[in-house]
């Protein structure tokens, strides 16, 4: 998907911008890799669950095990949600079909860039 939309803006501006949409791709992953366990954290937090500390177990009421089930099932649930949200206006582009048949090109047959097999 980013290549077809560095691709896509390549042909509607003129420019090629791969390096920029790379980076700002690459930032929200890393922010959605902060942002999750922080949300978890805060779920627990509110939840009422208890940490335990030097290897012994420590007694969870029944709003820790929510917390659990809510951070580990809705949360994600939402995140999904919400990306959908954000893709839907995401059309891929219309490729053509090659008209007549596949050509090799610099030394690649159109099997995958592997020459075909002889039995």
């Amino acid at each position: 998907m980013l290549a077809e939309c560095a691709a896509g803006d390549a042909a509607r501006t003129g420019r090629s911008r791969a390096g920029a949409m790379s980076g700002l791709f690459s930032a929200g992953e890393a922010l959605g890799m902060a942002v999750g366990p922080f949300l978890m954290g805060l779920v627990l937090q509110a939840s009422g669950y208890v940490s335990s500390d030097t290897g012994h177990a420590t007694g969870q009421g029944s709003g820790a095990a929510w917390g659990v089930l809510a951070g580990m099932g809705l949360l994600p649930a939402l995140a999904a949600a919400a990306g959908l949200v954000l893709l839907r206006g995401f059309r891929p582009a219309a490729h053509p079909a090659p008209a007549g048949p596949a050509k090799a090109v610099a030394g690649f047959t159109p099997a995958g860039g592997r020459p075909p097999v002889r039995v």
